[in-house]
């Protein structure tokens, strides 16, 4: 409302309202909440209800999968944690494969191998010596 519309408003009743201004900040004045402001702040409010809604409902389940509840109805028993894709994200966090066994001491060098033995080459034949005159 323009100030010239409030000041009709107020002179026609001849003053004798009851009734509330908000100036915004662009100098308009108006005679209820804004609608468009309001309208937002709801929109906030929901997206901000909708995220803590979903964020409580994943940690939740995550819990349950963890702590390795049984599925409802299930014939076999099978905990939420032995069905994928819980079985991946439930190892990552907790894996069930023993972490590899650290030896720690003294060191102990291996000894060698004696190299094997070469196969015996043939002798050599002996240069034919020259016949003995007597």
């Amino acid at each position: 409302m323009r100030r010239d519309e409030a000041e009709a408003l107020v002179q026609s009743v001849e003053g004798r309202m009851c009734v509330r201004f908000y100036r915004r900040a662009d100098g308009t004045l108006l005679t209820d909440d804004c609608p468009v402001g309001l309208q937002a702040v709801r929109r906030q409010f929901k997206i901000a209800v909708g995220v803590a809604t979903a964020t409580i409902v994943l940690m939740f389940g995550t819990v349950l999968t963890a702590l390795g509840f049984t599925r409802v109805g299930d014939p076999n028993g099978r905990r939420l944690r032995d069905i994928e894709p819980f079985r991946t994200i439930v190892e990552r966090f907790n894996p069930t494969t023993p972490p590899a066994q650290v030896m720690m001491g003294e060191m102990a060098c291996p000894i060698p191998a004696a190299p094997p033995p070469q196969p015996a080459q043939p002798p050599e034949p002996e240069e034919a010596l020259p016949a003995r005159r007597s």
